[in-house]
């Protein structure tokens, strides 16, 4: 996020591009096969600038990323999500996880396996 800050405007255009160039394998491993598929959450702030030097911010099209996503992987096997989506409901209020659950939670999981959602 620091760096979004520090970075003139057609270096974060660059800093986009980076996070596309590393996401984009994810999906294509995807396309190849439909046994395992892999997921992520591609939010800027889950990616690090390797070597990001803040009193000199620099990013071009080559710069390395590191993907730093502390939460749950998500992956299904033969369609079978793996993670437990129910995690994402207990700090609702109990009143409300079963609307959140028949209502939102399939697809606030199934949003990350589609490239077009994660990119926007």
């Amino acid at each position: 996020n620091q760096a979004l800050h520090l970075l003139p405007d057609e270096m974060v255009l660059h800093l986009v591009r980076c996070v596309l160039r590393e996401m984009l394998p994810v999906w294509e491993f995807n396309r190849r096969q439909d046994h395992v598929q892999l997921s992520l959450d591609g939010q800027i702030s889950n990616w690090s600038i390797e070597g990001f030097d803040p009193e000199k911010p620099f990013v071009d099209s080559a710069t390395p990323l590191l993907y730093l996503d502390t939460s749950t992987p998500l992956f299904r096997i033969d369609g079978n999500d793996q993670l437990d989506a129910e995690i994402f409901l207990r700090s609702a209020p109990s009143f409300l996880a079963w609307i959140l659950r028949l209502l939102f939670l399939e697809d606030v999981v199934g949003r990350y396996y589609d490239l077009r959602r994660v990119v926007i």
